[in-house]
């Protein structure tokens, strides 16, 4: 099953947030790894229910363009 290990091994990870958003346990938040953001997992409250890593990106809802062109927005800046 993908999970948010998987994605981010797998360079699937965008960064974007929607792991954080939809995890009903409140065990992941988006964190800064190497000066990239990335997800930190609690083990002890996480489930391992998959939500995290459906791929959210084929939807691209508004909530994650906005999320991304924030985020590509910090780059330039910085």
């Amino acid at each position: 099953m993908r999970n948010v290990s998987y994605c981010v091994k797998n360079n699937l990870c965008t960064s974007c947030g929607i792991c954080e958003d939809v995890c009903s346990k409140n065990a992941i938040k988006i964190s800064q790894r190497n000066f990239m953001p990335a997800p930190i997992v609690d083990k002890k409250k996480y489930n391992d229910c998959g939500l995290c890593c459906f791929d959210y990106r084929e939807k691209l809802s508004l909530k994650f363009v906005i999320r991304i062109l924030a985020y590509k927005w910090q780059r330039l800046v910085a």
